[in-house]
């Protein structure tokens, strides 16, 4: 099938593909090794499950030979496709500063009723209204990072560019308020995560602390803490977590008095020993999915997938291991006693064992006074959830993302 390429870029100025009328999201890009080629991999964008891949030549992207293009489940839109290319017309006519009418009429002229019935002045005139705002473009180094004073200020006029840290490789910037940190000195819990998703190119996290907040009868979490972290690094947190307690400090605001707080996190090592070193009060728990996942990560590890969604007996049995932290922390020991001799003595079983007993419950070792465990990476203090369950905390910061919490 012959395919007509054409590069679309949307409102947020991200490239979109239509491939005959049908348009594509761009889903990944991967290196290829045999050729060294960078590949790319699109999705259609009404998820039919279609895919498509190209390769870039000459500035332009063409169809990867080894792609095969199949049948949408849909029709094609080519009325919406007319659409948009006017509307991109539209806004790089707007940079020559001619009469807004003027552009209108220039680029609809021609078009079919059907289509300029779709694109009336008023959206044309928003259009260039938008493009000739002037946006902030993104600096191409940290040095060049200089935020406007309206940027630094809520829409209610409340500081919110609370702290600038370090130099150019070390960088933090915190984002909050006086009043959001009061709200997180009177939470009953924090849940503390990084995304990469939606993080400026010269940061490489957002890390956001949430807490509940008190609304009509009951409470909601909403995000009160934003910091912009270039690094990742046990140092980098201590850094980020003293500096957001010394400026709450400095506004009478007591964020390490709390003593009853529970500060939940993932596994992630470096953030666990800042928070703890920091807020050493705070009861700190790490987040349920994240134990979940890893465990399943290392089931992939192993070989053992496919036997873990063909074999229904090994799909229970490996379920025990994360079930686990719903057991009184008294009991997990117990617990993982009877589930451990339940496994084979498949190798790739036998590793998953080991993987979970060094990390989770500690090796069993002889000592004068009779056999004892060594302290396991991650104590079962961290990820048992049985007490946040039984005081209906949450167990989990994986929807964090998504503003809602389980």
């Amino acid at each position: 099938m012959s395919c007509v390429i054409k590069c679309v870029a949307t409102i947020h100025n991200k490239v979109m593909l239509n491939v005959n009328n049908y348009e594509f999201m761009l889903n990944k890009q991967i290196t290829r090794k045999r050729d060294n080629t960078k590949v790319y991999y699109w999705i259609c964008s009404k998820k039919c499950g279609v895919t498509f891949r190209t390769i870039v030549v000459n500035n332009e992207h063409i169809k990867d030979n080894s792609c095969i293009l199949k049948e949408h489940s849909h029709g094609p839109d080519p009325i919406k496709t007319e659409c948009k290319k006017i509307k991109e017309n539209i806004k790089k006519a707007a940079k020559d500063h001619k009469d807004p009418h003027k552009i209108y009429q220039e680029q609809i002229s021609g078009a079919p009723l059907i289509i300029s019935s779709q694109i009336t002045k008023n959206m044309s005139k928003l259009l260039i209204k938008r493009q000739r705002k002037g946006k902030l473009t993104e600096p191409c180094s940290l040095r060049d990072l200089n935020l406007p004073p309206e940027l630094r200020k809520t829409l209610s006029g409340q500081e919110f560019y609370i702290k600038d840290i370090g130099s150019d490789t070390d960088k933090i910037i915190i984002l909050s308020t006086i009043e959001n940190l009061r709200y997180l000195s009177e939470s009953q819990f924090w849940l503390a995560d990084g995304t990469f998703k939606s993080c400026p190119g010269l940061f490489k996290q957002i890390y956001t602390i949430h807490g509940n907040i008190k609304k009509g009868n009951g409470t909601i979490c909403v995000p009160l803490v934003f910091s912009l972290m270039v690094k990742q690094t046990e140092n980098a947190y201590r850094t980020m977590f003293l500096e957001l307690n010394n400026f709450a400090l400095e506004n009478d605001i007591h964020l390490t008095r709390n003593f009853n707080l529970e500060i939940i996190t993932d596994f992630e090592k470096a953030a666990i020993n800042a928070i703890n070193y920091v807020f050493p009060s705070a009861f700190h728990s790490a987040c349920f999915f994240h134990f979940s996942q890893n465990i399943y990560r290392h089931i992939q590890k192993e070989g053992l997938a496919t036997k873990y969604i063909e074999d229904f007996n090994f799909n229970l049995l490996c379920r025990h291991l994360p079930a686990l932290a719903f057991l009184p922390i008294t009991k997990v020991i117990e617990g993982w006693e009877k589930i451990k001799p339940l496994f084979s003595n498949d190798d790739r079983e036998q590793k998953l064992l080991e993987y979970f007993e060094s990390t989770y419950i500690g090796k069993p070792f002889m000592r004068l006074r009779g056999q004892t465990r060594k302290p396991p990476m991650f104590s079962s203090e961290l990820w048992s959830v049985a007490a946040s369950v039984e005081v209906e905390l949450p167990r989990t910061v994986t929807l964090l993302n998504h503003g809602t919490v389980a």
